[in-house]
């Protein structure tokens, strides 16, 4: 389940970290991050971090996925509606 969650987030968060990377111009090209001073360094720290709380945020579908292959199959034939009132997988 984690796997599943980190691999349908990783896309989403290198498309939301380069627009992430806007707000942080001292990480906009490579001349700047070579001077490492301290700016480059809490901004990258900043980027770093948020990046970090949107890949666990992701977390929080973790009980929209289904618990089992067999379950999925199951209520994909069935078009029955989940355990919270929502609809089928279909």
């Amino acid at each position: 389940m984690i796997t599943t969650a980190t691999n349908a987030v990783s896309p989403l968060s290198a498309v939301i970290s380069y627009q992430l990377l806007a707000f942080f111009p001292s990480l906009n090209d490579q001349a700047s991050i070579k001077t490492d001073t301290p700016t480059v360094r809490k901004e990258f720290a900043c980027l770093h971090t948020l990046v970090i709380i949107l890949n666990l945020s992701s977390l929080i579908s973790l009980p929209l996925l289904p618990r089992q292959k067999k379950e999925t199959r199951e209520r994909e034939e069935e078009g029955s509606m989940g355990k919270k009132g929502g609809r089928g997988l279909l």
